[in-house]
C-alpha cells in the first residue's frame, strides 16, 4: 500500500489524526483547549521551578468535567506473541510518565486516544487503566511502554472502542517483516479464532 503523498510523514499523519479525533471530540460534545498548538518553540510543557512535563494534546470539557486526552495516531497494533499473547501499542516510557506527572500535578485525569489508521478505529483508556497491563521493552536502547489492546481472553486495557467512519491517511508500511505478516488487528468478535493455534489457554 503506497502512503498518499499528501501524508508522507509521521509528523504529517499524527497532526492529521490529532485534528481528526478533536473533531470527533467535539462532535461528542466537548469543549476543547488544543494544547499541542501552543506555540513554544517545541512541546508544550508543564513547567514549574523544578518541575516539567510534557503536555497531553488536549485539554477537554464535558459537562464541567475536565480532563486530558493524549492523541497517538498507529498505522496498526503490533502483536506480542510470547506472554502476555496480545495485540499492543506503544510509546516512549519518558512520555507516558510525563503525562503521570501532569494528571498527579493537575489533579485532572488523562486518557490515551489511539486512533488505528488500518482498521479505522478509535480506542480510548484512561491512564489508571492502562497502566494496569503495561509491559516496559527497550527499543533502539530506550525503554518504551507497551499497552494491551487486546489479549486471547478478549481482555483489552482501552475501556472505550468506536468505529471511526472518516477519511484517514493510509497506514504507513511497516519496515519489520514479521510485523508485516501479522496483518491486522482484530476486533473483540475475530480475536479467538486469530489466537487459538498460537497462544494456550
Amino acid at each position: 500500500m503506497v502512503l498518499k503523498q499528501s501524508f508522507n510523514n509521521k509528523g504529517e499523519i499524527g497532526k492529521k489524526g490529532e485534528g481528526i479525533v478533536r473533531s470527533w471530540l467535539k462532535k461528542q460534545g466537548y469543549i476543547i483547549l488544543p494544547s499541542s498548538l501552543i506555540e513554544e518553540g517545541g512541546a508544550p510543557m508543564l513547567t514549574g521551578e523544578h518541575i516539567k512535563a510534557i503536555l497531553p494534546n488536549n485539554l477537554t470539557w464535558k459537562e464541567k468535567q475536565p480532563g486530558w486526552v493524549e492523541v497517538k495516531t498507529k498505522s496498526f497494533a503490533t502483536l506480542h506473541e510470547k506472554p502476555p499473547h496480545r495485540w499492543e501499542h506503544g510509546l516512549p516510557l519518558q512520555h507516558w510518565n510525563a503525562y503521570l506527572k501532569v494528571q498527579e500535578l493537575t489533579n485532572i485525569p488523562v486518557s490515551l486516544a489511539v486512533l488505528e489508521l488500518d482498521t479505522k478505529l478509535l480506542l480510548i483508556g484512561s491512564l489508571d487503566s492502562l497502566e494496569k497491563g503495561k509491559r516496559v521493552f527497550y527499543m533502539e536502547g530506550k525503554p518504551h511502554i507497551f499497552l494491551n489492546r487486546l489479549d486471547n481472553k478478549n481482555r483489552s486495557d482501552f475501556e472505550q472502542w468506536y468505529s471511526i467512519n472518516l477519511s484517514l491517511p493510509d497506514p504507513i508500511q511497516p519496515l519489520a517483516r514479521r510485523t508485516e505478516e501479522q496483518g491486522s488487528a482484530p476486533t473483540v468478535a475475530q480475536l479467538p479464532l486469530l489466537f487459538r493455534n498460537q497462544c494456550a489457554n
